[in-house]
């Protein structure tokens, strides 16, 4: 049995500017800039924060997941001839990345379920949470494993199953609904914006725009119409910008779904079920036969994926 996404599932609700956010910056202010930072690098490190900002677990899991690449490649060499320059290049190139950590995910699972006494003919399904982490097993085909098999899944890497959620959903299209809770933070955050009281007008334009992001974006605007360098992140502690385009565009969004990945374990590895684009059993290469399939991959390792938002947005149709 597999398990089935619903895709009229809206979440929007959810991200209601959070009136309880303590750290807030005006957009006429700019006393807490980032000197030193550059934007591409930032969107690249994190999907929120900085990494000195990120607790010892996840820098403890970020290492493990480095040294699960480290020691891959001394088995299994990334193939230096892929030429990473072109977009088919950098989808490979990521692929072969995600395919390491998948790699160690299933290595390790299969050995710690052997561990806690889990038979190998006991298969499950479960679902992981992108962005609270959570795990819950949503079936299993011996009931008395539960509890062993629910111990060893949330004992695991977390990140391990982050990097193939991640690349799960931007591979079936939900790259948006990636991108909207982190950017409704920072909205909230940074300009004391709620995204659900943003709307598109009858004109086409961005309606609901309080006055600090209304500053941030005729800044930006300014900067570009005079040929200035510009950084929202040094300016306003946002991650992006394009401020105006990248909000715009996911308010128009139609599809927002929680970001839940569904997966299971055959008794051997984890695969995902979460639309056409399978990993695991189902995993079908061929697709990447399609233009879409090409520009979402290059997108969709963990790592980079929040710092790939200007190509969504430049080549948004590419991607559906």
């Amino acid at each position: 049995m597999k398990t089935q996404i619903d895709t009229h599932v809206q979440i929007r609700s959810s991200f209601s500017g959070g009136k309880g956010v303590s750290v807030r910056r005006n957009a006429y202010t700019n006393s807490a800039k980032a000197k030193s930072a550059n934007v591409d690098t930032f969107a690249m490190s994190s999907p929120s924060k900085p990494y000195s900002s990120l607790s010892k677990e996840t820098m403890d899991q970020l290492r493990r997941f480095s040294e699960d690449v480290k020691n891959c490649k001394q088995a299994e060499p990334l193939f230096p001839e892929i030429a990473t320059d072109t977009d088919e290049g950098k989808a490979e190139f990521n692929f072969k990345l995600i395919g390491l950590c998948e790699k160690a995910m299933n290595e390790d699972i299969s050995k710690r379920l052997e561990e806690a006494g889990v038979p190998k003919d006991v298969t499950f399904e479960f679902d992981f949470d992108f962005d609270s982490k959570d795990i819950e097993i949503t079936g299993i085909s011996d009931e008395k494993y539960r509890e062993s098999v629910d111990s060893v899944l949330k004992g695991g890497v977390t990140l391990r199953y982050t990097v193939i959620s991640c690349a799960s959903r931007v591979m079936n299209g939900y790259t948006a609904s990636l991108y909207y809770p982190w950017i409704s933070e920072h909205l909230d955050r940074c300009f004391e914006q709620d995204i659900n009281d943003l709307y598109i007008d009858e004109n086409g334009n961005l309606g609901g725009v309080n006055e600090n992001l209304q500053a941030a974006i005729n800044a930006e605007k300014k900067a570009e119409k005079k040929g200035e360098y510009f950084s929202a992140l040094q300016e306003f502690d946002f991650p992006v910008n394009n401020i105006e385009a990248i909000v715009k565009q996911l308010v128009k969004e139609e599809n927002i779904t929680p970001n839940i990945s569904h997966m299971g374990y055959d008794g051997e590895q984890i695969y995902t079920n979460d639309g056409e684009f399978k990993f695991g059993k189902d995993f079908d290469l061929d697709l990447f036969g399609e233009e879409k399939y090409v520009m979402r991959g290059k997108s969709a390792l963990y790592i980079t994926v929040y710092g790939h938002t200007n190509s969504w947005l430049k080549n948004y149709d590419k991607f559906y």
